[in-house]
């Protein structure tokens, strides 16, 4: 069994005032589905390519909408680029990539699924237990308008100075399937639907609108991000959060030298100084204790401990320790999921 990491890297600290501290820690999620044990291995392809009569619908496609010849492929070629990304350091699969361009219908519907024997050949090809392919792709863009007004000093007097503004929505729809080599069965099928603006202002609307991004360009950029979110599906992947912890409680000068010790990650040396304080008579000084205990014992991998302490420290009167404990609970569930998902299957 794939031992995992729970905190992937050294954490970072962050300032945030003088009575608290942030830290920044990378931390593993489990995916969204189960894929089955035996696939081990994955490869992934483009059926995007349209054939003959969807190629052109497509075209004059878009040159009704605006678009430009050949954007949406461009756009199915960067979700797989944002798969890919995600997938050549996932720690569940091994992974490669097939340099085919399958023909699909070019649009936002799914086409027939592969044959069993086609899936079968291009898994043999690229040594894969599975093949994900992006079937579906399309793009519909909408451009909004409006104005704002700035104070701005004209001939050294402050005035009223109207701005015209402009909102480019880009929305796109991705259809993907993921087949199992040994009998091409479909084991996920998933339409994704995603919607990302970009902001622009000018003196005129047509200043405006030069400051955007092309289209094609901001079809590149959702379809990385779809990519992205879709091997999150299949796939734990590594996320960054950010915790929270007290720097300073009232009668209790050796949090400082705490706030120190976590400040270059001695975060077993800080934990030694807040469990001395959680015995503070004061249960507001004991209470933040308490809470940095939590976060402490989250940084040095022991969720159960972490959950312990925010129980306390919600005892002691600290309301903010709640939702603190409502996340350790849902690591302590995701960790679960994930310990499963990193297992080998059995014979391996």
């Amino acid at each position: 069994m794939k031992k995992l990491l729970l905190l992937i890297a050294l954490p970072f600290v962050l300032g945030l005032g003088s009575c608290s501290r942030t830290v920044r820690l990378q931390v593993m999620r489990p995916a969204d589905i189960d894929v089955p044990k035996d696939i081990q291995a994955i490869a992934t392809a483009n059926r995007y390519k349209p054939d003959k009569p969807n190629r052109v619908w497509n075209v004059l496609e878009g040159l009704v909408s605006g678009e430009g010849i050949g954007q949406d492929r461009r756009g199915a070629e960067a979700c797989l680029e944002g798969l890919s990304n995600v997938l050549m350091v996932s720690p569940r699969f091994k992974f490669a990539q097939l340099a085919i361009d399958l023909k699909g219908t070019g649009t936002q519907n799914f086409p027939d699924p592969l044959p069993a024997d086609e899936v079968k050949r291009l898994c043999e090809l690229a040594k894969s237990d599975a093949l994900v392919t992006i079937e579906a792709f399309d793009s519909d863009s909408k451009l909004d308008y409006g104005s704002r007004i700035k104070k701005e000093k004209v001939n050294n007097v402050m005035s009223d100075v109207t701005y015209q503004t402009v909102n480019a929505g880009i929305r796109v729809t991705v259809g993907w399937r993921m087949y199992r080599a040994k009998d091409g069965a479909i084991v996920d099928q998933f339409r994704m639907v995603e919607t990302i603006n970009f902001n622009q202002e000018g003196r005129t609307r047509q200043e405006a609108e030069s400051r955007l991004p092309n289209r094609d360009a901001m079809t590149r950029d959702i379809g990385r991000i779809v990519g992205d979110k879709y091997a999150t599906r299949i796939s734990p992947a590594i996320f960054w959060v950010t915790r929270d912890y007290f720097g300073k409680a009232k009668g209790a000068p050796e949090m400082k030298d705490a706030k120190n010790s976590a400040r270059i990650s001695d975060w077993t040396g800080a934990a030694k100084i807040w469990s001395i304080v959680t015995e503070n008579p004061n249960p507001k000084t004991a209470s933040k204790a308490m809470y940095n205990m939590a976060v402490a014992s989250e940084v040095l991998g022991d969720l159960n401990n972490a959950v312990m302490w925010t129980e306390k420290a919600y005892k002691a009167g600290l309301r903010r320790a709640l939702t603190y404990n409502g996340i350790l609970r849902q690591r302590v569930i995701d960790q679960e999921r994930l310990n499963n998902q990193l297992s080998k299957p059995e014979g391996n």
